[in-house]
């Protein structure tokens, strides 16, 4: 048996549902065994078949645990009248009778008979039946589980909670009068989804997110924090846009994965609160709520909700994105006094935005929040104002003695509209404390200046990986960073993804919207020696995505594209060589970029274009001295996309020269010429895709 076993479990660790159904379906046996991986992750129920299945599975469950209870507490009763009840009076007569016998014959009294002795029995058995329950009660629930209480344990992710709310609360009931409902005590949605959610003590759920719509119903909010939340190993507290809230929502999360109807599935009236009983001690935990019921950016929810999670929590992302509020929410306290290991394995921690407004209660709940996040070790800030910048720098300086990588600003919100959330001064005084960062990414709304850039100064010994998306307008940087870092692996200055229109008012200089670095100043020569500087990262540099631009580039404006001639570009050849002998000391990298397909909007035309031509760049050709990167033996992965120039001359014989004297290339990008063509009908494994970002495209313009 333990060999089948482990046989079914090697067969069903990679099926997708349909076919493990399939092999349940096959015997007995392999049902017995395909179950628990059935039940480890919880879908939603979708179709009314599928609601209607998922009610009678938690009502088998609910109504065996009563009818159980029901049958424990009957033969409770019963063995506890059974003790109390007087003996026969056939035992009290025999009793003097035998003892007369004994003293006139000189016999010993007779021993007692099976029946009294079964009677004995039967008693001490109803005695300690009495003390710990019904036993045959426990037998019973032993050998005739429900599946719930059988394959329970097995769960470990399921839907949001409040989706399984919904599909408990929208399966059809049967049409019954209030006097039978009472009699028959049919359980409520919330009765039934406690039920399921207690028969799961092993849940490991990946992302789980809590916004006001969970917290506006007092039920669904104290399950989701005594059950969910101990379980999420990504924690979510987001506002979530209301239908008649105009503030933008800015969570860099998806707001529309679900909602609530707001009619149907929480009253929004004052009135309510002067209903609620008050508690033992004659306080009322709860006060009105203000703007429009955001409870899950009150300090009370915060700590109450951090204080429930456990060592699975991982990754905590914060999104106040309203003023923050003093509301408490009814919930069951007794049952939510909070864990003791509550934030103790945390690593990660994204604020993409810390409220609208800190006062003194607000500020003293994020010092609460610093103290706890001692084992944190990445932290994003999105969004941030100058008070909470001044609060976070307390926190880092004094509590997060971890901390190595710093995350700050965020991704394009509106690829139409160019946001900046994270200016200089806030980016210089969070890179002056705390310990040395090993990973730095400046994301788009993040606007570092010169003060930042010095402030890069003191990660030098430590960093490992560096990333700039947006053009500081002294990029040259970069070249700072390649050269003093001894330790670092990763530098990208290009990378795919959506990019919003630069305002044209700005400089030119400021109007670039990708990093470059000059070839000159790439190339980093001594000028007495005429020989190349040397790099700290020469020996540990393995991805390098960058611009090298500065290469002056002959147009012709009556000649075809195809018609450059190698003669007219020959004076570019020793700057290109140079560049090249840099490239070349890098020994240890396996990705190269000096080209990318961006989606970048476009101030003359309302639909974003891929498109990030370069023209005085590299021409990556033999005669250029491409052949000097040889050297580049554990190359992987190289992107030639968008650099213009090349592709007049870009041919076969360059193509077959990387394909021969890199033996490890995996992929290569490149666009329409005649080194593609090559590729596509000798080695097209070799050629990589570009990134389909045309589906993000229809997204944002909807």
């Amino acid at each position: 048996m333990s060999k089948f076993t482990e046989l079914v479990r090697f067969v069903c660790a990679d099926l997708d549902r349909e076919s493990l159904l399939k092999c349940a379906l096959i015997n007995k046996q392999w049902h017995e065994a395909v179950m628990p991986f059935l039940f480890k992750d919880i879908l939603e129920p979708m179709t009314l078949g599928q609601k209607e299945s998922f009610r009678q599975l938690i009502l088998e469950d609910y109504n065996m645990k009563d009818g159980l209870r029901q049958e424990g507490s009957r033969r409770g009763k019963q063995s506890h009248k059974q003790k109390k009840r007087p003996p026969k009076r056939r035992q009290k007569q025999r009793a003097p009778q035998n003892q007369q016998e004994a003293s006139t014959t000189g016999c010993s009294a007779p021993k007692p008979t099976v029946a009294a002795k079964s009677s004995d029995v039967t008693q001490s058995q109803a005695h300690q039946s009495s003390k710990g329950g019904s036993m045959a009660c426990q037998q019973a629930s032993k050998s005739s589980l429900s599946r719930s209480a059988k394959y329970g344990v097995c769960v470990r992710t399921i839907p949001d909670i409040g989706l399984l709310f919904i599909s408990l609360r929208g399966t059809p009931k049967p049409m019954l009068s209030e006097v039978l409902t009472r009699m028959l005590k049919m359980p409520t949605e919330v009765e039934l989804l406690e039920q399921f959610l207690s028969r799961c003590p092993n849940m490991r759920i990946p992302v789980v997110r809590l916004s006001q719509y969970h917290m506006l119903d007092p039920d669904l909010s104290q399950l989701a924090v005594k059950y969910t939340v101990p379980a999420a190993v990504h924690l979510i507290l987001a506002h979530t846009k209301r239908k008649d809230d105009d503030d933008d929502d800015d969570d860099g999360v998806d707001d529309d994965s679900w909602s609530y109807d707001s009619e149907d599935y929480y009253t929004d009236d004052d009135d309510t609160d002067d209903q609620r009983d008050t508690d033992d001690d004659g306080t009322t935990p709860i006060v009105e709520c203000s703007h429009g019921g955001h409870l899950i950016q009150s300090v009370f929810m915060m700590k109450l909700v951090l204080t429930n999670t456990s060592s699975n929590l991982e990754t905590l992302s914060i999104n106040m994105a309203a003023p923050w509020v003093t509301s408490k929410i009814y919930l069951c306290s007794e049952h939510l006094a909070g864990r003791s290991d509550f934030m103790s394995g945390i690593k990660e921690l994204q604020i993409i935005r810390a409220g609208h407004e800190l006062n003194q209660d607000t500020n003293a709940c994020w010092n609460w929040v610093w103290k706890h996040a001692t084992t944190l070790e990445s932290l994003q800030v999105a969004d941030a104002t100058p008070d909470f910048v001044t609060c976070l720098e307390r926190g880092i300086s004094t509590h997060m003695h971890r901390l190595d990588k710093i995350h700050l600003g965020r991704d394009a919100f509106s690829i139409h509209e160019d946001r900046v959330h994270l200016y200089d001064p806030a980016i210089a005084r969070l890179l002056k404390v705390g310990p040395y960062f090993k990973s730095i990414y400046f994301d788009i709304s993040a606007r570092p200046k010169p003060p930042s850039i010095q402030s890069l100064y003191r990660h030098y010994s430590t960093l490992t990986e560096f990333t700039l998306e947006i053009s500081t307008g002294v990029d040259s940087c970069l070249v700072q960073i390649l050269a003093f870092c001894p330790n670092l692996r990763k530098l990208v200055a290009i990378q795919y993804g959506e990019y919003a229109f630069i305002n044209s008012f700005m400089s030119h200089a400021e109007h670039k919207i990708f990093p470059d670095v000059d070839a000159k100043v790439f190339a980093d020569l001594d000028r007495a020696t005429k020989t190349y500087h040397p790099w700290a990262c020469e020996s540990t540099l393995e991805t390098l995505q960058i611009k090298i631009s500065g290469i002056p580039w002959y147009d012709h404006d009556n000649d075809d594209e195809g018609s450059v001639s190698r003669e007219n570009n020959e004076d570019t050849y020793p700057l290109q060589r140079l560049v090249y002998g840099r490239l070349a000391r890098l020994t240890k990298l396996k990705t190269l970029w000096l080209g990318h397909m961006p989606l970048v909007a476009q101030e003359w035309s309302p639909y974003p274009v891929l498109e990030d031509s370069q023209r005085e760049c590299l021409e990556m050709t033999l005669a250029s001295g491409l052949a000097a990167l040889g050297t580049l033996q554990k190359l992987k992965h190289v992107n030639l996309q968008g650099m213009f120039f090349y592709k007049a001359r870009f041919g076969a014989g360059e193509m077959q020269w990387m394909v021969d004297h890199w033996p490890e290339l995996e992929r290569i990008w490149v666009d329409f010429g005649p080194g593609r063509e090559w590729l596509q009908e000798h080695h097209p494994g070799l050629q990589g895709q570009p990134m389909d970002l045309w589906n993000h495209v229809s997204f944002q313009l909807d």
